[in-house]
């Protein structure tokens, strides 16, 4: 009898003791809906519930939790929320409700982010700005959108659900914030599915340029090179219609080039040379910048249509191939202010660059990184 007693109580703790521990909140959720009486939200947070009774949101202390009565108290920093609520567990769902809200929580498996090879940067294909996404360690996610000469950069974590297979974002990303249907995935390319918005990915290739290392001390005083620069004026500038550069612009928070063309438009008449810099977009020309040179301006700038760097140094003579072919040049490093510059020359086209590198540094760090290569030029 007393054995049959044990094996009873055993029984009934196996039993009794699962179906407690169920009513507990504990582990890993995203909140993908809060319903109150006046409205729908869907912010889509992921919460932790620890066994320790705190609410960790975005992994931040953020509340806590306790059983009371079969019930679940949550107490967090924003009292609107705060109370008893009933726990139910569906599937992967756990719902809190009580008279005033429904929190509706989809747990998730860190580690399932393991399951899904996609670190590294990706370039939206089907977007009307340029769009990269890079996913990386500790389940962060960078989103750069780049459009004319306007960047954007966000930034927020990301989680891969195999069940459904589906990638949710969290952050201010736009279209790609919250629950994106993974459709195709192969090493070079995805797709997104999100209501009726379809998104393609590729793969893009991680660099790391060679940055400029001078700085103003470089630069003695004394020095003057200006009998070493290859210009003293710009005559043939009548027998040109443009001069066209490929650019790349260095994203340094995912550590891709991105590329685009630069025409500079060419105008000659008795007194002026006029020089219209336009950005080249995939569906239209932007004037980005006018310069002139004749009367005041540009008088006695050595590296017109460029910047008149100052303090500069002629570093030596380099023959460097670009897209439009292979030029000698003489290599020139110079500052203004804060940027930095490195020219390459074309020895007998005054005015035209093979080569050029701005960069712009604060400190330690790099602010921006652009490079332009001569693509052509088209004489009248």
């Amino acid at each position: 009898m007393k054995s049959i007693t044990k094996v009873s109580i055993v029984l009934f703790l196996l039993g009794v003791l699962p179906l407690f521990a169920q009513k507990k909140p504990i582990g890993n959720y995203i909140l993908v809906k809060i319903k109150s009486p006046k409205e729908i939200e869907t912010p889509f947070l992921p919460t932790t519930f620890t066994k320790e009774g705190k609410i960790l949101i975005m992994d931040f202390p953020f509340g806590t939790w306790k059983l009371e009565a079969k019930k679940v108290k949550l107490t967090f920093k924003k009292a609107d929320f705060n109370g008893l609520y009933s726990i139910k567990k569906k599937s992967d769902l756990l719902i809190l409700q009580n008279d005033k809200y429904t929190l509706t929580y989809q747990k998730y498996n860190p580690e399932d982010n393991d399951k899904l090879p996609i670190l590294g940067v990706w370039k939206q294909q089907n977007s009307l700005a340029d769009t990269y996404v890079k996913f990386a360690l500790h389940d962060t996610v960078v989103s750069v959108k780049t459009q004319i000469d306007i960047t954007e950069t966000s930034k927020g974590t990301w989680l891969y659900l195999p069940k459904t297979n589906t990638i949710m974002i969290f952050g201010f990303m736009d279209e790609l914030r919250g629950n994106n249907k993974l459709q195709s995935f192969t090493k070079g390319s995805f797709t997104l599915l999100k209501d009726t918005l379809k998104m393609e990915f590729t793969r893009e290739k991680e660099v790391k340029p060679n940055f400029l290392s001078f700085i103003d001390e470089d630069f003695p005083e004394d020095i003057d090179d200006s009998g070493k620069l290859p210009w003293s004026d710009w005559y043939d500038f009548q027998n040109i219609s443009y001069i066209k550069y490929l650019r790349k612009e260095y994203l340094k928070d995912i550590g891709v080039f991105k590329t685009d063309t630069i025409v500079e438009k060419i105008s000659v008449t008795d007194k002026y040379i006029d020089v219209n810099r336009l950005l080249v977009t995939k569906n239209d020309s932007i004037s980005i910048k006018k310069i002139r040179k004749g009367g005041l301006e540009n008088t006695y700038n050595r590296f017109f249509p460029q910047v008149d760097i100052g303090p500069y140094r002629v570093v030596k003579k380099e023959e460097i191939t670009v897209p439009a072919g292979t030029f000698n040049c003489t290599v020139v490093e110079g500052t203004d202010y804060d940027i930095l510059y490195k020219y390459w020359l074309i020895d007998k086209k005054p005015g035209i660059f093979a080569k050029i590198i701005v960069q712009k540094t604060e400190g330690d760090n790099v602010d921006y990184f652009f490079t332009y290569e001569l693509m052509k030029i088209d004489l009248r």
